[in-house]
């Protein structure tokens, strides 16, 4: 069975929370941050795979193979995690996590 994991992003603290176990924020959990509200922040799943290094793979993500970056994203018709026109099922594809589309946006400079 995967494992549920989710990470959330706050944009305007431009800062990265990792292991939250529920997308629910309750008291205290985000430290330092416990008097933000939920929908202040932007959620991502782990998609339950991990690149070729071992890295965990969210939701936003940015892989790279073969030189060409890619975003990790939901698609909704598929009902699956894809990078770029590829479905993520295991990672055979030799990719690796360089970033994410909040704390690196450069990664993306002059992509569709």
């Amino acid at each position: 069975m995967r494992e549920i994991k989710f990470r959330a992003w706050h944009p305007e603290d431009k800062v990265m929370i990792y292991d939250l176990n529920t997308p629910k924020l309750y008291h205290g959990v985000l430290g330092s941050y416990p008097t933000k509200e939920e929908d202040d922040y932007i959620f991502m799943q782990y998609t339950g795979l991990k690149d070729k290094n071992g890295k965990e793979i969210y939701e936003s993500d940015v892989m790279q193979l073969n030189n060409e970056n890619y975003i990790v994203d939901w698609d909704e018709e598929r009902a699956s995690f894809t990078c770029g026109s590829l479905l993520f099922g295991k990672n055979e594809f030799g990719s690796i996590v360089i970033g994410n589309i909040y704390e690196n946006p450069e990664l993306m400079e002059g992509e569709e």
